[in-house]
């Protein structure tokens, strides 16, 4: 295998360059072009010369917002790339993305499969394709071969870029390239150095690659927040220095955030999962430092003799020093060639990843022979002296040591909320209970009240049984006469308790009814505490159309206003006591007004008259809780609402609830 590399000037100097290393055509020849011009115009004399050259070789290329050249990286340039392998075979293919980004994938690798393919490298542009969804398509069809590649996109041309293969220039797509062949061996490995530097937030809503909100709020505005900036077009930029990082099967992955929608959304090249946990991340200094190490300790072991290499332009933004030494270090082993992506493919054996702000390397060689390092060892030492880097690495500890305490500071807050929560819910619980027991004996006495009269009319009609027997002077038709008599009176008595019993039961499904019948039979059910107290009701039905709700739970809140008002006229000594009833329709709603002449409530106690455990009356005679429930029924279980004011006479509830005729049968 040889490996040549050449920056480009002009078509002359190309062909000098040319005959000075003897390259021919050949099939088994990659050309690779990694440029930063804008225009693939101005590559058109390019394309052509060596298409026309090399008309057996595969060409591909890429434009990217600079290419590494050796130890260089070059902006504004053009780097081409000879690679002539002895025995391998070259196989290549493009694809125009479709809306199915695993199928590209999928299709894409089966297309350029080999036998004995040994390696697939993937060039793709910027735009919105699922990355990951593609990269887990090319795996279905890999096998055994590794997978790697890099994202194109020039930053400073809004992210624009294209794609270059063999005389054409692809937009949108992607190019794969497979190597194959016995003597072949490849080898890939990537560096990766951020770290999370602030708190954890929780994807809320989200499909697929976009994230619609964080922590229950609209993404972009938070990601702009934390950030301290405005303009969400920018957001793609601000993602190269601060992108989320998510952590999956004990690997740090960073997110770039690619796009934003006219909604705020998050566009991202890799799925993300419902509750997720993000942070934002910064390079770690001393990790990517530490990295060159690792590097280098990695190469050492392998034979190389050609060295493909697609590093994140975030590396050579914000930590530019590491990056440059990072490159060095690989030309110790061959003379590295690529190009600044904004995102990178890798996939080996172990695991396969779509990464964002890594360096990522594919090593070839189809020699057995051990290649000798080619310079010395890079020193890193010098890092050190740098005060950017201090400075960089100091704020990065801050931030992720003030992180870290904060999370723990909430988390110890949260148990501490959970607990209380935990011994108000127990309280309540316990109060609540009470309050039941209570309105099970005032049903209980409702019930006595109903039962009087029939049980009075049983014991009237079983006495005079008795007396005409004793004296006899009773016939058989009398007996049967009041036997049925006392039929009829226990039969009420059972339908009484019917009644209770379906006026207090919860209704799970929505029933067809109308407000009056919702009214009497509240009505009916307090008639013995009416009667009781001497208290008049007045009724006034005008709405016309049936709703569709869920009547027992609404009489049990009418009951409970209609029991209220009764308190309120009995405690104040009312001499006549009335309460008022109205129903009455307007527009799509629904109304229930209950008032009374009890002269109203205390307009400091109208703002907590619907609060837990708040009463006018005393702790022994009152939980609390009955207009609480009442408002929570109607607005949580019914989804209206409920309202108070004082009117001229007294107190005045109001039940509005909404008309759902149209789903009626």
């Amino acid at each position: 295998m040889k490996s040549f590399v050449v920056r480009y000037r002009t078509v002359a100097k190309l062909d000098d360059f040319l005959q000075n290393n003897s390259i021919e055509n050949s099939s088994k020849m990659l050309i690779q072009i990694f440029s930063s011009k804008k225009d693939p115009n101005q590559l058109k004399d390019l394309l052509n010369f060596l298409k026309n050259r090399f008309q057996d070789a595969t060409m591909v290329g890429v434009c990217s917002t600079a290419a590494l050249y050796e130890s260089k990286i070059l902006f504004g340039d053009t780097v081409i790339n000879f690679t002539i392998f002895k025995s391998s075979t070259i196989k290549s293919n493009y694809l125009n993305r479709s809306d199915d980004d695993f199928q590209d994938g999928k299709n894409l690798s089966k297309s350029v499969l080999q036998d004995h393919t040994k390696a697939i490298i993937l060039y793709s542009t910027f735009k919105e394709i699922n990355k990951q969804r593609f990269l887990k398509g090319v795996e279905t069809n890999s096998k055994n071969a590794l997978i790697c590649g890099g994202v194109s996109a020039d930053v400073k041309n809004n992210f624009l870029s294209y794609l270059i293969y063999n005389e054409k220039i692809i937009k949108d797509g992607t190019v794969a390239i497979s190597l194959a062949g016995e003597k072949l061996s490849a080898f890939n490995l990537y560096e990766h150095s951020q770290k999370p530097i602030s708190k954890e937030f929780y994807v809320s809503t989200q499909v697929a690659n976009v994230i619609k909100s964080l922590d229950d709020l609209n993404a972009s505005k938070l990601y702009l927040h934390y950030l301290n900036k405005s303009d969400p077009k920018q957001i793609p930029y601000y993602s190269l220095e601060f992108p989320f990082i998510t952590k999956r099967a004990d690997t740090n992955l960073t997110l770039q955030i690619n796009d934003v929608d006219e909604s705020g959304n998050l566009i991202f090249g890799s799925n993300i999962k419902k509750d997720e946990k993000l942070r934002l991340s910064f390079f770690d200094l001393e990790s990517a430092k530490s990295g060159i190490n690792t590097l280098e300790k990695e190469l050492n072991s392998q034979n190389i003799e050609s060295l493909f290499v697609f590093g994140s332009i975030a590396r050579e933004l914000f930590i530019k020093d590491i990056h440059r030494k990072e490159i060095l270090t690989l030309k110790n082993f061959a003379k590295p060639v690529g190009f600044c992506s904004v995102g990178e493919f890798f996939s080996n054996q172990n695991r396969t990843l779509f990464l964002n702000h890594s360096l990522s390397i594919l090593a070839l060689s189809e020699s057995k022979r051990k290649i000798q390092n080619r310079s010395k060892k890079v020193d890193t030492k010098t890092l050190k002296d740098d005060p950017n880097f201090d400075t960089i690495k100091t704020l990065s500890h801050i931030a992720r040591l003030s992180s870290n305490e904060l999370e723990l500071l909430n988390k110890k807050l949260q148990y501490r909320v959970n607990e209380s929560v935990r011994e108000i819910r127990k309280k309540e619980s316990i109060m609540i209970h009470n309050n039941r027991l209570a309105q099970l004996g005032e049903m209980l006495g409702l019930i006595a009240h109903q039962w009087r009269q029939p049980l009075s009319a049983i014991s009237a009609t079983a006495t005079g049984m008795e007396v005409k027997i004793e004296l006899g002077k009773w016939d058989e038709e009398y007996i049967v006469d009041s036997l049925r008599n006392i039929e009829k009176y226990v039969s009420h008595l059972s339908e009484t308790i019917d009644d209770f019993t379906n006026f207090f039961k919860p209704t799970k499904k929505k029933v067809k009814t109308t407000l009056k019948e919702i009214v009497q039979k509240a009505l009916f059910i307090s008639s013995s505490l009416l009667s009781k107290e001497e208290v008049e009701v007045y009724e006034k039905y005008t709405e016309q159309m049936p709703i569709l709700t869920y009547p027992n739970e609404i009489v049990q809140v009418v009951l409970n206003l209609i029991k209220n008002s009764v308190n309120a006229l009995v405690k104040r000594d009312i001499p006549q006591k009335e309460i008022y009833i109205q129903t009455y329709q307007k527009e799509s709603k629904f109304f229930i007004e209950i008032s009374d002449n009890a002269g109203g409530i205390e307009s400091r106690y109208l703002d907590k008259i619907f609060e837990p455990y708040f009463s006018t009356k005393s702790e022994k005679s009152s939980m609390g809780l009955g207009l609480y429930m009442s408002k929570f029924i109607i607005e949580e279980s019914c989804g209206g609402e409920l309202r108070v004011e004082n009117a001229k006479l007294g107190a005045k509830f109001t039940i509005i609830l909404d008309s759902v005729n149209e789903v009626m049968i």
